[in-house]
């Protein structure tokens, strides 16, 4: 009875589509064009989309000019506080027509394109992903935009990964500036203290894999995406600790063996439940 039923539902539904497109004929997510499917975009505008592919560096995602390779001169000259960082797309102006109206216009009918495309490209941070965490927007920005959307994005990877999310793992202290046309040390300087982990929240995060945005790590504007929109993820708690194991010290011991790690990690007090510096 169950299947029938279930069955009768899916007709329904594609019956509803059909007459749907029949009444409103599908248009492209970023331009007037007809296409075939709602929720698309025409070969035009798609064909402006520049997917950010394999190979690509292990540490900020940035793409290497061949396979083989791990890391880019820049993170290995100067490494990141976060584990990883990947993008889906270039930030050109075929990315601009779907991310500007989705985080501005109230366009939020995007997100799921966009979730998409940020499956495909993290399929494989996101499998090691414990939990979900997005960036929270002040509430009185909030109020304004009327949704978060990296919450948005947030949901739909975390129910096509089958992961756990918390929209209210971090907190914002205050408001910040907006960030649109700073570089990255003024970016930095703007959100440095504005965010933090929600005390209620903090036994869920302690010690997980987590995969969120957090624009204040961003070391250069190499990294910037859609406005420091690059996501990092995994907690550096967990390298580190295999790292002194494979050392054989521990861990609150690394600073005598690696005299630069207080530059990026926190040994003394055992790092903070994301594994980063505050």
């Amino acid at each position: 009875m169950v299947m029938r039923g279930s069955g009768r539902f899916d007709g329904l539904r594609r019956l509803g589509g059909v007459l749907l497109d029949a009444a409103l004929p599908p248009h492209c997510l970023t331009c007037e064009a007809r296409v075939s499917a709602q929720g698309t975009q025409c070969l035009a505008c798609f064909g402006r989309l520049q997917f950010i592919a394999e190979p690509v560096c292990e540490g900020c995602g940035t793409a290497l000019p061949y396979v083989g390779a791990r890391r880019c001169e820049a993170c290995v000259a100067r490494p990141h506080r976060f584990a990883a960082a990947r993008a889906a797309l270039v930030y050109d102006d075929g990315a601009k027509a779907l991310l500007l109206p989705f985080k501005f216009a109230d366009r939020t009918e995007l997100a799921g394109p966009l979730a998409g495309h940020m499956a495909r490209a993290w399929a494989g941070l996101l499998a090691r992903a414990d939990i979900l965490v997005p960036v929270p927007l002040h509430w009185r920005r909030l109020l304004g935009r009327r949704y978060n959307q990296a919450a948005l994005l947030a949901r739909l990877l975390a129910g096509r990964a089958g992961k756990p999310w918390a929209a209210d793992a971090l907190r914002r202290g205050r408001r910040t500036v907006p960030l649109g046309e700073l570089g990255a040390e003024a970016r930095r300087a703007a959100v440095a203290g504005a965010f933090a982990v929600a005390p209620r929240r903090a036994g869920l995060l302690a010690g997980r894999r987590v995969f969120g945005q957090y624009p204040e790590l961003f070391e250069d504007n190499a990294l910037d995406v859609g406005r420091g929109r690059l996501i990092p993820t995994t907690s550096v708690d967990e390298y580190f600790a295999e790292l002194a194991l494979w050392l054989g010290v521990p861990k609150s011991s690394l600073s005598m063996v690696l005299p630069n790690i207080g530059a990026f990690y926190d040994t003394t007090s055992g790092g903070n439940p994301l594994g980063f510096l505050p």
